[in-house]
Parts: C-alpha cells; sequence; structure tokens
C-alpha cells in the first residue's frame, strides 16, 4: 500500500508539472513581457516556484526568453515584431538620445 501511494504521487506530481508548463507556455504566448509576480497571481503558486520552472524550461529549450532581474520578469524571444517590443526599443533609444545630448552639452 504505501508503495502505490509513493508511486500515485509520483505520477501526480509529473502530471500536474506538465500541466503547469503548458498553461504557463500557452500565457507566454500572449506577452512579450511579464513580471513573474503576475504569473505567479495568474497560475496560483509562489513566485519562487515560477522563476524555477521557467529557469529549466529556457534551459530545457522548451521556450525562448530570458528572466530579466531588473524588472522581476520574463521577456519572450518569440515576438520580435510585437507593439510592445518596438515601443520598448523606441523608449530606449529616446533616453539614449537624451543621455547624448547632455553629454553633448558639456
Amino acid at each position: 500500500w504505501p508503495m502505490k501511494t509513493i508511486t500515485m504521487r509520483f505520477f501526480l506530481s509529473k502530471f500536474f508539472n506538465v500541466a503547469l508548463k503548458k498553461k504557463l507556455k500557452k500565457l507566454l504566448e500572449t506577452f512579450v513581457r511579464i513580471s513573474l509576480t503576475e504569473l505567479s497571481i495568474l497560475i496560483g503558486i509562489s513566485k519562487g516556484k515560477v522563476y524555477l520552472i521557467l529557469s529549466k524550461m529556457i534551459l530545457d529549450g522548451e521556450i525562448k526568453g530570458l528572466l530579466d532581474f531588473q524588472t522581476d520578469s520574463f521577456v519572450s524571444f518569440k515576438k520580435v515584431n510585437s507593439f510592445f517590443f518596438l515601443s520598448d526599443f523606441l523608449n530606449i533609444l529616446t533616453q539614449l538620445d537624451q543621455i547624448i545630448l547632455k553629454i553633448l552639452e558639456k
């Protein structure tokens, strides 16, 4: 009897992890950038668990992206042509322009 319980726990744990990864992948398809806190709320698990799962998925090549520690978020490489990516890029260019202007003023 105890062996069946351990075996059942193992398979339930594996099933849960597979279902969780599928849910994460589906959620990540709709975002270019999403905070780990938001992901943890949407999925209903701790932020630390989200971080661990995403790290493993990135290392295993299941998803393409990175974990941005400055913004505490996941950034997807899948949607390069999205509006938000271009918007972020334009914001960075604007900030760089302001920095260059300040340097040239000195």
